[in-house]
């Protein structure tokens, strides 16, 4: 979910309609225990940098995407905090004035 809520600037598919030329942009998303979020989840546990939360690179989060509501336990054993923490954090930098 939150990977298809920040691809809304590029149609999936050729205009057919009016409601086509309308924006796709979500007013806003939620990601309950959202996964695959970070980009270096598939590391060896034991040697990837826990402190690195970058975002995979192809969830483009920027200052347009809509506001998300995120919920993570922190003690999920599928998919780590982090998944969440590195969507939020690059949230919060693409916020931020420059």
């Amino acid at each position: 979910m939150a990977a298809v809520s920040t691809h809304f600037a590029q149609r999936t598919y050729a205009p057919v309609d009016d409601a086509d030329k309308l924006s796709c942009r979500p007013d806003f998303a939620i990601a309950l225990y959202p996964g695959h979020l970070w980009a270096l989840e598939d590391e060896d546990h034991a040697t990837r940098d826990q402190t690195d939360l970058s975002l995979r690179p192809d969830i483009p989060v920027r200052a347009d995407s809509p506001p998300t509501f995120l919920l993570q336990a922190e003690d999920d054993h599928v998919d780590s905090v982090e998944e969440s923490l590195a969507y939020y954090g690059r949230a919060a930098e693409s916020r931020r004035p420059h």
